[in-house]
């Protein structure tokens, strides 16, 4: 389909349209200033005549200084820290080592508590639950079973009883401190009973 000459006549008016706009556009890019240009002033991150040393003493300051800080600062952190660590297992290595040495007291005591004379245990045995409570295992001789029933709670409760206050005297728990518990056992490590509380 030809043009008709109007719309020729409108497609040459468009294009010189737009050329008078593209010259305006060069002619005040050209004109303006960006604001440092105006004023000869510098950017705050750029001082006058620093040139590259100033921009790198620039970000040594930024970042250098908290950066050397936090060095010291956590190296002298971490050395309380490592001398409290220290300070802590050296505490608590010497309370299991003074718990070891008063159970190895007790296991004498209750040696000599349960097994001396003519009695019905025939053998002992402490059993450390965890680092702060021992269990009395208690191997009863076969006179157990020729025992009735009430007498073998007494037996019960008398062990219970006395192994508790060895414990006491022993320094191995206080007075109102949970008791601990006394296991009954038979020659053949079954059981028999046990009392806690």
């Amino acid at each position: 389909m030809p043009l008709t000459p109007e719309k020729l006549k409108k497609i040459e008016e468009e294009e010189q349209y737009r050329l008078e706009l593209r010259n305006k556009q060069k002619q005040s890019s050209v004109t303006e200033k960006t604001y440092f240009q105006e004023e000869q002033k510098t950017p705050w991150w750029k001082p006058k005549g620093a040139g590259i040393w100033g921009c790198l003493i620039l970000v040594i300051i930024i970042f250098g200084i908290p950066s050397v800080y936090g060095l010291f600062s956590s190296s002298s952190n971490n050395n309380e820290q490592k001398k409290n660590t220290e300070t802590k297992q050296a505490e608590l290595d010497d309370a299991a080592k003074d718990f070891h040495s008063k159970g190895e007291k007790l296991n004498d005591d209750v040696g000599n508590s349960f097994l001396t004379g003519d009695t019905i245990y025939s053998k002992t045995h402490l059993e450390n639950i965890g680092d702060e409570s021992i269990e009395l295992h208690l191997t009863v001789k076969d006179d157990w079973y020729y025992l009735s029933d009430y007498q073998q709670e007494r037996l019960l409760n008398d062990a219970w009883e006395k192994f508790n206050a060895l414990t006491v005297k022993n320094g191995l728990r206080q007075e109102d401190d949970m008791p601990w518990k006394v296991i009954f056992l038979d020659q053949y490590d079954k059981r028999l009973g046990d009392k806690w509380f």
